[in-house]
This record gives C-alpha cells, sequence and structure tokens, in this order.
C-alpha cells in the first residue's frame, strides 16, 4: 500500500510521488511513503513477510523481518550512498556487492528510511528535462526492487522538479527605473554647473561654503 507524501520542503524544488508496489498483491501490510517532499524513502513492513530492500548494484541493502527487526547490509554499497542526501558518506572499504551480507540490526519496529538516490534528484541546479522552471515538470519515473517473501517485486514511483517562482521582476524593474531617473536628474544639473549660463559673473563656477 503507498501513502501520499509526506512534508513539503522548501529547500529542493522537487516532489518525489510513489505509484505503488507491482504485482499489487506483493504489496497488502507494505506502507511506503516519502518523508519531506522528495527527501527519503519510507517503508514500513506489516506484511507478515520478510522484505528485502536491493541496492543500486542488485545486492540486498536492508532487510525488514516480518516480526518488526530491521537490519541494513554493511557490506552492501550503497549503504553509504544513501546514508544522506547527496551520497557524502564515506564507504568503510569493506563494501562489496557480491560478498555475503553482513547484517546489522537498526530497529525493531519494521520501518525503514533512507536516501534513495533513485527517488530523488542528487545534483545542483535545474535538470535538462525543464524547460520552463516556473513549471512542474516530470523528471523520471523509477523503481526501486524488492522481494517480498522471496518473490520480486518492486515499489514504482516518478519524481518531478515542482516549479521555482521566478525572479521578482516588476519591483527590480521599477528599482531600476527610479535610479535610471536619478541619474539622469544628476547627469543633467551636473551639465547645467558646467554649461556657460549657468556661470557666475566673474567667469568662475559657483562657489560652495563648506
Amino acid at each position: 500500500m503507498a501513502a501520499p507524501a509526506a512534508g513539503h520542503g522548501d529547500r529542493h524544488p522537487y516532489e518525489s510521488e510513489i505509484g505503488g508496489i507491482v504485482p499489487a498483491t506483493a504489496g497488502a501490510g507494505i506502507e511506503v511513503r516519502i518523508l519531506d517532499h522528495d527527501s527519503q524513502v519510507e517503508l514500513t513492513n506489516r506484511s507478515g513477510h520478510r522484505v528485502i530492500v536491493k541496492g543500486y548494484e542488485g545486492e540486498p541493502y536492508a532487510r525488514l523481518e516480518s516480526d518488526g527487526p530491521v537490519y541494513v547490509n554493511l557490506r552492501s554499497p550503497s549503504r553509504p550512498l544513501s546514508s544522506d542526501r547527496f551520497g557524502r558518506t564515506p564507504p568503510t572499504g569493506r563494501e562489496d556487492a557480491s560478498a555475503s551480507p553482513r547484517w546489522s540490526l537498526i530497529g525493531e519496529d519494521g520501518r525503514l528510511a533512507w536516501y534513495d538516490r533513485r527517488a530523488h534528484y542528487r545534483r545542483r541546479g535545474v535538470p535538462d528535462q525543464v524547460d520552463d522552471p516556473a513549471k512542474r515538470t516530470r523528471i523520471r519515473d523509477y523503481w526501486i526492487p524488492i522481494l517480498v517473501g522471496g518473490i520480486p517485486a518492486r515499489i514504482e514511483g516518478s519524481l518531478y522538479w515542482t516549479g521555482k517562482k521566478g525572479f521578482p521582476t516588476g519591483p527590480f524593474l521599477a528599482l531600476l527605473t527610479i535610479t535610471g531617473l536619478c541619474g539622469l536628474f544628476g547627469a543633467r544639473m551636473l551639465g547645467r554647473l558646467r554649461s556657460p549660463g549657468s556661470e557666475s559673473p566673474g567667469g568662475e563656477l559657483p562657489q560652495v561654503e563648506e
């Protein structure tokens, strides 16, 4: 079962939407949602089956048991890459996608939340898919492979650029206009001071007392 996205972070102009679990029969008792608009995928297992989340190289990344315990695979190359939004957590050097998993208990409530790079955008700037930054645009569809009771399934979703508010051109143009008028007025005044008609009777510019 897929839940709607939770929260609306202002930091990143993206929205990640979970479409569901395919096949739908595998999703019974599993809740998946996005935290903070597009930051983390959260999976809660109430299915009565063991759920395995696959990493970026197809290796076992996490394991959620049917009775609550949640584990991560310390040998999964996806673990450091999924520990923060931009995947900057340094690896330990012991990661190996082909090695047997080394499981570490991280919780007992049947819930796992992680920064899956498939579900959000990690680069800086506006994505290439966006033609108009002010408009909502679909960046890509994605899927995250899982095993439910040993049966292959996947979490499907879509990532969107939500639209960035444009620069406040009205006030900016008004400021430019005022600045331009002030500059023009100053230039004209300086020109009048320097013109022959503005000179004092002795032919010198008027003196200003200090």
